[in-house]
């Protein structure tokens, strides 16, 4: 169609849109026109961009306004005409697929990886001698955390183990020389949310107990492992160990019948401070006459 009234010497709509130099009949669709555009970059990549942008008309390139017509009629042909062309964008994007797969594969791995290394990193081996021992009252707290048993396991050097108010069992660094022995217990490797939860059963944020680094033996495989133990608090340690009878009173393993005179804190004054205030009470009596 002529504009200008039917005049010959009119321009088309086709002149102005530059496109006098593309020819051809037909139209391309939007999909047509994203698939060649995919396929153009992956052939620029792949090193062949020449074989398929020559057939590009320049006033398309340089134009914003341009009609979806059969512009790209040479270049399918080309695609056509070159099946090393067609092979190789093929195996481009077949390859670009794998590699993004496989890039999320490696991602999953490696943050899983991370996650495990992380957890390994922030547990915290820990020796148990008294009731949280396996079959004891309060093994129920460490078996909500799944906290891995390590193994039996012994201290390395000797320590003073007495059993205190409620038949509570403290452990403390020997007082004397000659005092202490070596107390066998349990060893678990225990999460943050796990060691929290253990440091509010001991009261330490109260001075029940302390939490301090120890050497212990594992049974049966000679090695040595550092851990943390609850110790009684260093404020009154010594003087529970005197009250309790000195050597005399020395354990090495808490066992059944001192589980089976234990007071669960249900059966004491509320709260953690009810142990504590059963320990000043405790220290404030003379010790029995033998």
């Amino acid at each position: 169609r002529q504009e200008g009234g039917g005049c010959s010497g009119g321009v088309t709509d086709r002149d102005k849109r530059g496109e006098a130099d593309v020819g051809g009949p037909g139209r391309t669709d939007g999909a047509q026109l994203h698939l060649y555009r995919r396929l153009r970059l992956v052939a620029r990549r792949s090193g062949h961009g020449l074989l398929v942008l020559y057939s590009v008309p320049l006033s398309w390139m340089t134009q914003r306004q341009r009609p979806k017509q059969a512009i790209y009629t040479y270049s399918w042909a080309t695609l056509f005409f070159e099946p090393l062309l067609v092979f190789r964008v093929v195996t481009e994007v077949l390859r670009e697929s794998r590699l993004a797969d496989g890039q999320r594969g490696s991602e999953a791995i490696m943050e899983a990886a991370s996650a495990a290394s992380a957890a390994t990193a922030t547990a915290t081996m820990v020796f148990v001698y008294g009731t949280l021992k396996r079959g004891f009252p309060n093994y129920p707290r460490l078996a909500a955390f799944d906290c891995p048993f390590a193994g039996a396991a012994t201290t390395a050097a000797p320590a003073s183990l007495v059993i205190g108010p409620y038949s509570v069992p403290f452990l403390l660094p020997t007082p004397t020389p000659s005092s202490g022995r070596l107390v066998s217990g349990e060893l678990y490797s225990a999460s943050p949310s796990a060691l929290a939860d253990l440091d509010l059963l001991e009261g330490t944020h109260l001075g029940v107990y302390e939490r301090r680094r120890i050497t212990v033996v594992v049974d049966g495989a000679s090695k040595e492992v550092e851990a943390q133990a609850y110790f009684a608090n260093a404020s009154y340690a010594e003087f529970l160990w005197l009250r309790c009878g000195g050597e005399a009173a020395e354990i090495a393993e808490y066992t059944m019948e001192h589980a089976g005179r234990y007071v669960p804190p249900s059966g004491r004054s509320p709260g953690v401070s009810g142990l504590m205030d059963a320990v000043r009470a405790f220290l404030a009596t003379a010790p029995p006459e033998n």
